[in-house]
């Protein structure tokens, strides 16, 4: 889960040299790292992307320091979740209600993770880096999936009357989630996308 940060800190990480946009325009994420670093978000209006913002993606020690860029591509993207080797970062890529998940190598270019006509979003990978849970509209209502990570295999959907903003358990044998005002669990098998029995 992220942190948004108040804009007074936005204005001073976004001041000065480090990054070169007006801090009025920004707003920051933050993500844990390994204690290490941070995902930065910082958006800003472009006239020649239209009226909507653009979003870029930075890590900053979590210590403070400047940031540095991870990518830079047209449109909004949201990080959403750091690999535990700290190697892979998923994120979210395109406007409200038509997004998909991409992910980044630390050393290389972004590639897709889940992409189709339907909205993808709120990525978490499990803490043993095996399982990927998302939420997707596919089924015509947001519903909590679970895949295998990084390679392909089938999803399978933990949710059932609805979910939103998967979190897995430090162990990651239980998957937690929003629906409504409730807060659910669910027993996963580790390293799979199968819930336990």
């Amino acid at each position: 889960p992220g942190v948004v940060v108040h804009a007074v800190i936005a204005d001073q990480m976004l001041s000065g040299k480090h990054l070169r946009m007006a801090p009025k325009w920004a707003v920051i994420v933050l993500t844990p790292l390994l204690g290490l670093l941070c995902t930065l978000i910082a958006a800003r209006a472009t006239p020649q992307l239209g009226t909507g913002p653009t979003q870029d993606l930075f890590v900053v020690p979590a210590g403070g320091g400047p940031p540095t860029r991870l990518l830079e591509r047209p449109g909004p993207q949201w990080a959403d979740s750091w690999s535990p080797d700290g190697q892979f970062l998923a994120f979210e890529d395109g406007p409200g209600y038509s997004r998909d998940l991409w992910l980044l190598p630390i050393a290389g270019e972004p590639r897709p993770l889940v992409v189709t006509r339907f909205n993808e979003r709120s990525a978490a990978i499990s803490p043993d880096g095996q399982s990927l849970a998302f939420v997707s509209d596919e089924s015509g209502r947001d519903e909590v999936y679970v895949q295998p990570f990084p390679g392909s295999g089938p999803k399978v959907a933990l949710s059932t009357s609805g979910g939103l903003q998967p979190v897995w358990s430090r162990n990651g044998r239980e998957l937690y989630y929003r629906q409504g005002d409730s807060l659910m669990a669910v027993a996963v098998q580790p390293g799979t996308s199968r819930a336990a029995a």
